[in-house]
């Protein structure tokens, strides 16, 4: 069999190579389509929010409480309040006393999250509803925009729809969770994979230039619409998170580096650099009141500490892509799965890349693809693109890979190097629906219906987010709420006992942010209160190394008389203490603070947290 005719060259064949010219279509026919192009995404949008709901059980859940109360969860929570409440993430008054929570010391690029979760803000009854609102509206939003990239190749709506309905359900969705918020909202991912393919294809052209040889004006046209189309995408994925934004420049420095390689010129170079670099323009724009504050007031050593380490431990693994993910409702492929991960350096996030049968089959065949030679028509080139991106990504984050030679000679901040299987999936199931489209294709050859290809790819999309989703991703809803209503009734009792404004001195002391659990205590644990507070300031939220938290540090080390006498002198108004954090559940402690007060602790309802008033309050 000839290279020509093998079953990969024949997987893009019907790949069609540039956007749809709507003058190419009569008029006539153009709202018909549009009806059509609309039916599309609201059956994309619909059918990916139904699978989603389904592997939740949201029905049983209680939207005003949050999905998930665990470690990052948690800090996600306290930024969502603080966006609705104070305006914005960085300074939050009611945390960090004597102070104010100051984020400055921990650069984030997130502010398309955080001005969608202020938006959301606004129509919530609540700041858990708005929480979980924007989890769950990252499942049609990535269905979406996933769809609009590949019809932007034009493949086929069915295969579009189900890869992009497959794409917003995958076990990395479902893993990531709201304990990574911004994480699991990657709805910007299939956009830059789009700008990326385009510089691969040559298809963008420079603003204000000329009409380049053998290219008329309308394709000049097209090319300079997709720059400014791709130059916005840039700077959206340059505020949805440093991560995801790090992994677009390397595409787009790599597919640029390919093509000029193959066509032996710099343009395509020239156009991957213009994007990175106003990408990085976006980021540090985001950064700014970051690097202001870093300026004005110094370094902080002790804030967001990363070692060469940490790039090896949370690599990519290709075993732990194309195994089964995690709890498979098989039970071979769940004990396979299980055996895997009980190895060495298996541990921690990379369990979140499980490609599922259908992503790993399309992985599968993007790298024989690379055994292909390169040819002259676009639609071998749109394959043989996406090919080279999803080999160049491989190599970026495997572990031993690109990333780690990044964290020896460069800087060792970037770590999840793990998180790219979001792009590798995007482009397993890109393949994947390029070879339904060859089936579909095959059919049409040999003049036979259609229908029963549509339903079996309907029945492979619901297959495949069963695979995909496996056991246990069903939040405790029962225990969640619970927990929430404990600590609600709890703060309640609390500021019945104090004045608006008063404040509270937490304990056992816990640096902010990222630190090892205390015995019980998991990392911001002690922001629990905060979140059902209406009134009161909390002490738990000072930046480590800065002077509220070291002061914190000095005085919560004093006797339980002189601690007593420093927060009152410093205004507190009351002690909050989780038992968790005490080997003896705090009995020692409690029982001076009670010889000394003189008076008992308001317990909450499970008997984890009590409170003890300090003096008069203002109230």
């Amino acid at each position: 069999m000839s290279i020509s005719a093998s079953p990969l060259r024949k997987l893009s064949s019907h790949a069609i190579q540039v956007e749809a010219n709507s003058q190419s279509s009569p008029k006539a026919t153009r709202p018909r389509a549009m009806l059509a192009s609309l039916a599309a995404y609201a059956l994309t949008a619909a059918a990916s929010f139904a699978l989603a709901a389904r592997v939740l059980k949201l029905w049983h859940a209680d939207l005003s409480v949050p999905l998930n109360d665990y470690r990052d969860a948690l800090l996600h929570q306290l930024w969502t309040k603080s966006v609705i409440e104070h305006g914005w993430y960085l300074t939050n008054p009611s945390l960090g006393a004597p102070g104010a929570l100051e984020m400055h010391d921990y650069p984030l690029a997130e502010s398309l999250h955080f001005f969608a979760l202020k938006l959301l803000g606004l129509a919530a009854p609540n700041f858990p509803a708005a929480f979980n609102l924007y989890f769950l509206l990252g499942f049609p939003l990535a269905a979406l925009t996933c769809l609009f990239a590949l019809r932007r190749f034009r493949v086929s709506t069915p295969s579009a729809i189900a890869a992009s309905v497959l794409f917003s359900c995958l076990h990395y969705h479902f893993f990531r969770g709201e304990e990574h918020l911004f994480l699991a909202s990657y709805y910007l991912v299939p956009l830059s994979v789009m700008v990326a393919l385009w510089v691969y294809l040559g298809r963008l052209a420079f603003p204000f230039t000329n009409v380049a040889s053998g290219q008329s004006q309308d394709e000049r046209a097209a090319g300079q619409r997709r720059f400014w189309a791709s130059a916005a995408v840039a700077m959206l994925q340059a505020s949805a998170g440093v991560y995801y934004a790090f992994f677009a420049c390397y595409l787009l420095v790599a597919s640029g580096a390919c093509a000029a390689l193959v066509e032996r010129r710099l343009r395509p170079l020239a156009f991957a650099g213009a994007l990175a670099a106003l990408t990085m323009f976006g980021g540090l724009a985001n950064m700014a009141p970051n690097l202001l504050y870093r300026f004005q007031r110094g370094a902080n050593p002790e804030v967001a500490q990363r070692n060469l380490n940490d790039a090896e431990i949370h690599s990519l693994k290709i075993g732990q892509m194309l195994l089964p993910v995690p709890q498979h409702r098989l039970k071979k492929w769940a004990g396979a799965r299980q055996k895997y991960d009980a190895l060495p350096l298996s541990e921690g996030e990379k369990q979140g890349c499980a490609l599922g049968v259908i992503g790993s089959a399309g992985f599968l065949l993007l790298l024989g693809a690379l055994a292909l030679p390169r040819t002259v028509s676009a639609q071998g080139r749109l394959v043989h693109g996406l090919a080279l991106l999803n080999i160049s990504a491989v190599l970026l984050a495997v572990n031993g890979g690109f990333g780690t030679l990044i964290a020896l000679l460069v800087s060792p901040q970037f770590r999840g190097y793990n998180r790219i299987s979001i792009y590798l999936a995007l482009f397993a199931l890109f393949a994947a629906a390029l070879a339904f489209d060859r089936v579909l294709a095959w059919a049409a050859d040999a003049g036979r219906r259609r229908w029963p290809l549509y339903a079996a790819l309907a029945g492979m999309v619901v297959l495949g987010v069963i695979d995909q989703a496996g056991r246990g991703r069903v939040p405790d809803y029962a225990s969640l709420k619970a927990r929430f209503t404990n600590d609600a009734e709890f703060v309640a009792a609390v500021e019945a006992q104090l004045a608006p404004g008063d404040m509270v001195f937490q304990l056992p002391y816990f640096p902010f942010p990222e630190h090892p659990p205390v015995l019980g205590v998991e990392c911001y644990d002690l922001a629990r209160p905060y979140l059902h507070s209406r009134q009161l300031r909390w002490s738990y939220g000072a930046m480590k190394g800065r002077d509220a938290d070291l002061w914190q540090r000095d005085v919560q080390a004093q006797p339980t008389a002189e601690l007593i006498e420093a927060l009152a002198e410093k205004g507190f108004r009351g002690i909050y203490i989780d038992r968790r954090g005490y080997a003896d559940r705090a009995a020692m402690l409690e029982a001076e603070l009670a010889s000394l007060l003189g008076a008992a602790p308001t317990v909450s309802g499970d008997e984890q947290m009590s409170f003890y008033r300090l003096g008069k309050s203002s109230r």
